[in-house]
């Protein structure tokens, strides 16, 4: 056995807690490698290798249960990055630690806290006049979530991550990533939603690599790596080349398939029925094809809205809404969100999100109809997709207000194409939500909700609600709801590090 510490020579015995099959397996050959010897976890021993998910109470509370003493818990990654180094590291940096028991700050110190400012909460009571909701705003002390009761939000939580520490370009497993997102992006098209999500958690995986993966036991050792996408990435290690991917590129249907589904209104089980009733260009589905108004339009303008949309192009789009929206509605906050708040050079479509700056609820004014009306009159807007109010009930039971239009757009500049654009109107006890759901990225507010999930919590772009019940998918108890009155709060609740949106990007 080979370490780089005499702190690592005092580990001859070790077992496993909650470590999943495919990787008990590589671990186990591991620790033949280093000379170590695994028993199970109901032995009297000194040191336990949990997963990477477990927190400190509940490791001990399993633990503690088949035993009479605590161990020392060490997380996985400790072997995880011995595989990769080829040598057994000192595991000290590895330990999880005890939460510190809270101390109970004293009343001037209660006093002298950050506190989040936030209008009162909105009530539906038609009795609550403007002035009452002004004189009643409040302060609140956004409690986070007991230490003991989180987690690890680091590594296994890629919400806790920044986006720019694990960059795709220059990636040195940049080449394995491309062939990954293909695979992706096709099994999405296919509608097999499963798989595709598989590969993108592969590809943060990877991402997170410093160095190019070379063997097959440090492609095991990555987090949500199952055995069928293991052999994929080392075939294309190997071979510079994945046959699943050329036969999944050459198949008629997968193309024909990914050429519809650049269709705007076109879901997958739309573009299936499309392929099954024969049509295989875009020229047979204007001439043949049964078409919705939104198809109609998607067709028409199919190269503009799969065009990208520069950055400057999306600043002057949104100045023109927000000096139309000063016209007819004034005092809205308005933010565009989506790739362009996460500072991308280039945005696919244009989500601008607003609310009243004031805070107060306007229960029976509309505001939608007169931008949009004010909107067409200038020539900016030139078609309607969809125009509605959301009237879905929110994850608290309760009937979300939110507006919401799907048109087209266009400046008035010689050759300028259509695009997309989406204005999303949204109660100000939904804003901070809302605004972190529509700036995305996916993969990140995936992310984030799944950490929710794990503290009994749900997040959506309607509000943050604690105590939520599940018995397996179906909430049996929708929980209550967390005042969130800006993105920063959120993350709090979660206990996790406040994510620009620029970090977002994942």
């Amino acid at each position: 056995m080979t370490d780089d510490s005499s702190s690592s020579s005092n580990v001859k015995t070790l077992s496993f807690l909650r470590v999943g099959k495919r990787r008990l397996e590589i671990f186990q050959k591991a620790c033949l490698k280093f000379g170590l010897t695994v028993v199970d976890h109901t032995t009297q021993n000194a040191f336990v290798l949990i997963d990477d998910e477990l927190d400190f109470v509940s490791a001990s509370k399993t633990v503690k249960s088949s035993t009479n003493s605590t161990p020392i818990f060490i997380r996985t990654q400790w072997l995880s990055d011995s595989i990769k180094q080829n040598r057994l590291l000192s595991y000290q940096s590895y330990v999880l630690q005890a939460a510190p028991c809270p101390i109970l700050p004293s009343a001037t110190e209660t006093s002298e806290r950050i506190h989040f400012k936030r209008e009162r909460a909105i009530s539906s009571s038609a009795s609550d006049t403007d002035d009452e909701s002004n004189s009643k705003k409040r302060q609140l002390d956004i409690q986070p979530i007991q230490p003991g009761e989180l987690p690890r939000t680091t590594g296994i939580w890629l919400c806790s991550e920044a986006s720019s520490s694990t960059p795709v370009v220059g990636n040195p497993n940049e080449k394995i990533i491309e062939k990954l997102r293909e695979m992706s992006r096709l099994y999405l098209i296919t509608n097999d939603k499963g798989r595709s999500i598989a590969y993108e958690k592969a590809i943060e995986a990877l991402k997170r690599c410093t160095h190019p993966i070379r063997t097959y036991e440090e492609i095991k050792a990555l987090p949500y790596v199952k055995q069928s996408l293991a052999d994929k990435i080392w075939e294309i290690i190997r071979t510079n080349n994945l046959v699943k991917l050329s036969a999944f590129q050459s198949r008629n249907d997968v193309s024909t398939l990914a050429l519809f589904a650049g269709v705007w209104g076109a879901g997958t089980e739309t573009t299936k029925q499309w392929f099954a009733q024969g049509f295989r260009t875009l020229d047979d589905l204007r001439m043949r094809a049964r078409l919705t108004r939104m198809q109609q339009i998607g067709l028409k303008y199919y190269d503009d809205f799969n065009t990208r949309i520069p950055r400057e192009e999306v600043t002057r789009i949104e100045t023109i809404v927000k000096e139309a929206a000063n016209e007819v509605t004034p005092d809205l906050k308005i933010e565009t969100c989506g790739s362009y708040r996460r500072l991308k050079a280039t945005c696919g479509d244009i989500d601008i999100l607003m609310t009243f700056k004031d805070g107060k609820r306007h229960v029976h004014e509309t505001v939608l109809a007169p931008l949009i009306d004010k909107l067409k009159q200038i020539g900016f807007l030139t078609h309607d997709l969809i125009n509605h109010s959301e009237a879905s009930a929110s994850t608290s039971g309760s009937t979300s207000e939110q507006l919401t239009y799907f048109g087209v757009c266009r400046l008035s500049d010689p050759g300028s194409l259509h695009r997309r654009i989406d204005l999303i109107f949204v109660p100000a006890n939904e804003w901070a939500c809302s605004l972190l759901y529509f700036t995305g990225s996916a993969t990140f507010n995936r992310s984030m909700r799944r950490l929710a999930r794990r503290l009994s919590m749900s997040l959506s772009q309607h509000g943050l609600y604690h105590g939520v019940v599940r018995k397996g998918v179906e909430k049996i108890n929708t929980g209550q709801p967390l005042v969130t009155p800006t993105e920063e709060s959120i993350f709090q609740y979660l206990n996790l590090p406040y994510r620009p949106p620029e970090d977002r990007d994942h």
